[in-house]
Parts: structure tokens; sequence; C-alpha cells
């Protein structure tokens, strides 16, 4: 069975941010929840999107990486920020060579409360 998310737009602060769940998931499940955020960004009919993505408990693979690096390609145009929190050990290191890849400032937070003020400020 697939593992569905619900990937939602909260409201912090007077600010709209999206809130991408890959917690707790291995390769497999991943690469089937990576496609369902995709979608969703690609078909909210927004720009400038504050994004929080949390990958806490979460472990990806090359493939994982891959996907990563191509939706957050192709969804780059749309997103304003991207803040990122459950990054641990090697996954620095990834999000590292994420945001290199993408030319992207990719910032990693301990919290979900420091990357939603991260978020929302100006």
């Amino acid at each position: 069975m697939a593992d569905k998310r619900e990937h939602k737009f909260i409201t912090y602060k007077g600010k709209e941010i999206l809130y991408v769940d890959y917690r707790n998931l291995i390769p497999e499940t991943f690469l089937e929840v990576i496609p369902q955020a995709h979608h969703f960004i690609m078909n909210s009919g927004k720009k400038d999107i504050l994004e929080l993505v949390d990958i806490t408990g979460s472990f990806g693979n090359d493939k994982v990486m891959e996907e990563l690096k191509r939706t957050a390609l192709e969804s780059q145009a749309l997103i304003k920020k991207r803040a990122v929190v459950g990054v641990t050990g090697v996954k620095k290191i990834l999000l590292n060579a994420l945001s290199n890849f993408t030319k992207e400032k990719i910032l990693a937070f301990n919290t979900v409360e420091e990357a939603l003020e991260y978020l929302s400020g100006d």
C-alpha cells in the first residue's frame, strides 16, 4: 500500500507556509512520497512558496537524492524559501550537495519552530 502524506499549507505569524511531511521514511516509501509533494506544489497555483520540509527519522539513498534533485529543480521557480528540519549526520552533507546542485539556499534547522521563524521573517 502506498504511503499517503498530507502536505498542507499552514499559517504562521500571518505567513502561509507549505509543510512537507517526509518524516520516518525509508528509501522505498520516500520514493512514493516525493512525487506526491511535488505534484502538490506544482498544482497549488501558488508562487513564492515558503516551504518547510520535515525529514526527521527518514533515510534515503542515491535514488532518493536524485529524485529530490529533480523535483527541487522543477519546482524551484515556485519556491521563495526552503527550510529543512531533521537533518542530522550525513544528511547535512546531502543537504549541502542538494543546495549546491540547485544553486538555492536551503537551510537546516534543529526544530520546526526555528524553521517557521526563518520562513516567516523577511
